[in-house]
């Protein structure tokens, strides 16, 4: 790829986790008055009907919705309908950076799934790296301990972020299964519809109408959520997985600074530690180069 080609795959990126965050950022504001179940169902319902207009105008239209692989497509949806569901609990009840630092152990995850499962070759370098982020991950829940006291809401919150985390790699693993075969907007379709339901199923367990803010607010995550994983799909066209990998934490900086200055979250050194070393594992991760096999 030239570089002008991998310069906007950079900026389509950027822009994706613009957006990321920005839902993130909604997802937290209105936790406190929505239970977690439906705030999943909204935002992919926002977001599949932006993805069925993708479809729509497609070279296939609807018929782009046929698959060869159903049961891969169920796999890996319920299991990021799953990582999504507990981010948004691990989300309402810890600070919006921390949450967001336990999830960027997902490339570590795979790390070790791909070894486990996939018998992948994984080269010294990678082990440390998974190393330096479950130290990250017990620096940042040992902080949330001391900061719980009698509350078991945050301890709670971070351990639902790392299963997430788990849950995310899980499904990560799956999508290599169907991605060769399947179109990225029929995958995040289905993704999509599975969070629906799924989201749907918890409604007898408390839904709350929202108001007429929250409402209008869920909506824009949804919109920009869907928006931000088409932008994220366009962005491997231009530029190769190496070169984008990096700026998914960018993230990681947008949600700290919105925590920091508009949620009012605590935010201590610990944090700053157990960040850094996750980042610096997952950064690990993507820039070494796995062993060939029968080496």
């Amino acid at each position: 790829m030239s570089g002008s080609s991998a310069r906007v795959g950079i900026a389509i990126k950027f822009a994706s986790t613009c957006c990321m965050a920005v839902m993130f950022a909604i997802v937290k504001i209105v936790s406190p008055r929505l239970p977690a179940g439906e705030i999943v169902f909204m935002r992919c319902l926002v977001s599949m009907v932006f993805m069925l207009g993708v479809i729509w105008w497609g070279r296939d239209g609807l018929l782009g919705l046929r698959t060869s692989d159903p049961w891969g497509h169920f796999l890996r949806s319920l299991l990021g309908a799953t990582s999504m569901f507990l981010s948004f609990f691990a989300i309402a009840h810890m600070p919006l950076a921390s949450a967001s630092a336990i999830s960027f152990t997902t490339p570590i995850m795979i790390t070790i799934l791909a070894a486990l499962l996939l018998r992948e070759a994984t080269s010294m370098p990678r082990w440390i790296a998974v190393c330096l982020g479950i130290v990250g991950v017990l620096v940042i829940m040992w902080e949330q301990l001391q900061h719980a006291g009698g509350d078991a809401s945050l301890p709670l919150g971070a351990a639902a972020a790392l299963l997430s985390a788990m849950l995310a790699a899980a499904a990560m693993i799956a999508l290599r299964r169907i991605a060769p075969r399947e179109r990225p907007d029929r995958i995040t379709f289905f993704f999509m519809l599975t969070g629906m339901v799924m989201g749907l199923t918890s409604m007898p367990f408390g839904w709350v109408w929202p108001q007429g803010e929250d409402t209008l607010l869920l909506v824009v995550a949804g919109a920009v959520g869907g928006f931000g994983q088409f932008l994220m799909s366009l962005s491997y066209r231009y530029a190769q997985a190496s070169v984008l990998a990096p700026l998914d934490y960018l993230n990681l900086l947008w949600l700290t600074l919105i925590g920091a200055f508009l949620l009012d979250d605590p935010i201590g050194p610990a944090f700053f530690a157990g960040s850094t070393l996750i980042v610096a594992g997952g950064l690990l991760v993507a820039t070494e180069r796995a062993p060939r096999k029968g080496r």
